[in-house]
């Protein structure tokens, strides 16, 4: 599968492959059923393969780069090239797109009474590590990455199990936490107060006041539209001007 978004230029793709033949890599999987049949590698536009299929998960970060999870343990960046530029025995990492990165580092492994513990620390472009303060469970999938300068950071325990949003320093946005952060893109946080959904911009004000039931995003068509449903009533708005396209009502829907 492609790796690379759509629309790039084909001399500049890349792909997700899988070995046509999984028997050497046999022995080496582990308990959890899902990564049975998964191994991947990086393969260039050309069909030569710029890694060896040595991932059990691939994945492009809006910032340039391929984020691969090893089936050995850790993480790696690979740069439009498929070059390896940075990685580590993290859970999880993320560029900031400044020239660093917010890693998640395993402190204690989870248990059956304990979830275990991570700490999220900044790795600057000199290679310098920095600790955030904060901390949250341990798990391979706390964050979806920045966008627009934020990432967000899910049950942290500094905010009493919230989630909140890390700036490409670390610091956490606005001093403020909420009970989800569903997506980032753009300067765009959808988040969830209580049980309901707002959208926060980048200056931290609400360009949606959490009052709804339910917000999607969608950046497949070209153009960014958030769909904002309350009780029957669905919304859909620009999501570069916020600008309110439609509007409709349908009486008597169990579901909008």
């Amino acid at each position: 599968g492609l790796l690379t978004p759509d629309g790039t230029p084909e001399a500049e793709r890349l792909y997700r492959v899988e070995p046509r033949d999984l028997s050497p890599y046999v022995d080496a999987v582990d308990e959890d059923e899902y990564r049975t049949f998964t191994r991947l590698a990086v393969m260039g536009p050309g069909g030569e393969l710029l890694t060896g299929y040595d991932y059990c998960e691939l994945c492009w970060d809006e910032a340039g780069y391929v984020i691969g999870r090893r089936w050995a343990g850790g993480v790696d960046a690979l740069d439009a090239r498929g070059q390896l530029v940075f990685s580590g025995d993290y859970l999880d990492i993320h560029p900031n797109g400044e020239g660093g990165w917010l890693v998640i580092r395993g402190d204690q492994a989870p248990s059956d009474t304990d979830m275990g513990r991570a700490t999220a620390l900044m790795v600057d472009a000199d290679g310098e590590v920095h600790d955030t303060g904060l901390h949250t469970f341990y798990s391979e999938y706390l964050s979806d990455g920045y966008s627009g300068g934020w990432c967000p950071l899910t049950e942290v325990e500094e905010y009493d199990g919230l989630s909140v949003l890390v700036d490409a320093r670390g610091d956490v946005a606005f001093g403020r936490a909420f009970d989800a952060i569903t997506r980032v893109y753009e300067g765009r946080a959808i988040i969830m107060r209580g049980d309901q959904y707002g959208i926060l911009d980048h200056s931290g004000t609400y360009a949606l006041k959490p009052t709804y039931d339910s917000i999607l995003c969608e950046d497949r068509f070209s153009r960014v539209l958030y769909a904002a449903e309350r009780g029957n009533t669905i919304e859909i708005y620009d999501g570069r001007t916020m600008t309110k396209l439609f509007e409709k009502t349908f009486e008597g829907a169990d579901y909008v």
